[in-house]
């Protein structure tokens, strides 16, 4: 992930964020709060600015990554594939009144 980041350092013309700790926090936040952009606390910095790095890294896909590696390495410790070999839909929980 570090080699993906520094790849994307060298493109980019917007300079990083003074207080890039902040912004992740507030990200974080938000996304484990499931509140709205426009409620984060003054804490984490401007909503819109967090919102606006969110939605850069987003792009970049550095917060897929971000997301991913820590499942990986537990997938990888458990001695199994990372990919998924087989998927299980419940059916019983689709309604099937909706698709009408």
């Amino acid at each position: 992930m570090k080699e993906r980041i520094n790849e994307r350092k060298e493109k980019q013309v917007r300079p990083q964020p003074k207080d890039a700790r902040r912004v992740w926090s507030g990200i974080v936040y938000i996304t484990k709060n499931g509140w709205f952009w426009r409620d984060l606390p003054k804490a984490f910095g401007l909503w819109k600015s967090v919102l606006n790095d969110f939605t850069r890294l987003t792009h970049r896909g550095i917060i897929q990554a971000f997301m991913n590696k820590p499942r990986d390495i537990v997938i990888m410790k458990r001695g199994k594939e990372q990919s998924p070999s087989i998927g299980i839909i419940d059916i019983q929980s689709v309604n099937p009144r909706a698709f009408k």
